[in-house]
């Protein structure tokens, strides 16, 4: 019968010196793992205002002097129009420096007479380009003005963005001959600021 010594003296020494089992190196090193808590963070989605299918009526917004910039009213809801012109120059999505004085009215106007009111940034282009590019742009122009109203003090719960490409031209990008309305271009080329209003408004 044989008794197998060195096994068992092996065993031995591991049990009382767990560094002897590791022939290669010393004993790894147990790190206890750290649990980290997950934080929810709250998130306030706003909903979409859109853009009713009918002209609203032209109010007088008094500080609103900027030509390209015009106020409508209807029932529940308010329309900031800008022209894209006023804000960029052509196939740009950088507001212009001399925007300033547009943009500063539409939020004096927005402060005044919607304080409160969550709002929609609609971005809209003319009918140049691919559906997919102008998607892109008109993503972009609703952004930055989106940007510079939170840049300037608007809480950013209160608004979200919608970008329509080229899908919702409000005058015809070409004429009957089909030959090119540069007048028709220039008016599709905007922005809007769709406001819910109050029911009691």
């Amino acid at each position: 019968m044989r008794i197998r010594v060195l096994p068992t003296l092996l065993a031995m020494l591991s049990a009382l010196f767990p560094a002897a089992a590791y022939a290669d190196g010393p004993a790894p090193v147990e790190i206890p793992s750290v649990r980290v808590p997950q934080v929810d963070i709250p998130g306030a989605e706003v909903p979409i205002v859109d853009v009713p299918g009918t002209e609203l009526p032209i109010i007088d917004a008094p500080g609103i002097t900027v030509p390209g910039i015009e106020v409508r009213e209807g029932e529940g809801i308010a329309l900031i129009r800008m022209a894209g012109d006023v804000l960029f120059d052509f196939d740009k999505s950088d507001i212009r420096p001399d925007a300033a004085t547009a943009l500063n009215e539409v939020l004096a106007l927005i402060g005044s007479r919607y304080p409160d009111a969550d709002f929609t940034i609609h971005g809209h282009t003319d009918a140049m380009g691919s559906h997919s590019y102008n998607m892109r742009l008109s993503q972009a122009r609703s952004e930055a003005v989106r940007d510079w109203l939170i840049a300037n003090g608007v809480a950013a719960d209160r608004m979200s963005i919608q970008a329509h490409g080229e899908s919702r031209p409000i005058a015809p990008n070409a004429n009957a001959d089909g030959s090119d309305n540069p007048a028709g271009r220039a008016l599709n080329r905007r922005v809007e600021i769709a406001v819910a209003l109050p029911g009691d408004r």
